[in-house]
């Protein structure tokens, strides 16, 4: 895997999807529920929304705990691609 440099987060989303926002488009949360509301979850869940929805555009902050092994493995399973971020909170 290599790393890769990621654009800096916009500091306010846009709320709708739609051409005036050009090429950075982003569903809100509404539509996404409406899409994708009925999934139970899991690799279900998380294969739309890095393939589809936000493709090359998601990273995964995981707390390394019981559960971030099993998202992980999931995510793994749709896309090995996708970043994971560590973050030291000198703890």
């Amino acid at each position: 895997m290599t790393l890769r440099e990621l654009e800096p987060f916009d500091t306010e989303p846009p709320l709708l999807e739609g051409p005036e926002m050009g090429e950075r488009s982003v569903p809100s949360s509404e539509l996404l529920t409406r899409r994708y509301g009925s999934l139970d979850g899991g690799v279900a869940l998380m294969r739309p929304l890095i393939e589809r929805e936000f493709p090359g555009r998601l990273a995964v902050v995981p707390s390394f705990g019981a559960e971030s092994a099993v998202i992980l493995a999931q995510i793994a399973e749709v896309d090995r691609d996708t970043p994971i971020l560590f973050l030291d909170t000198g703890r």
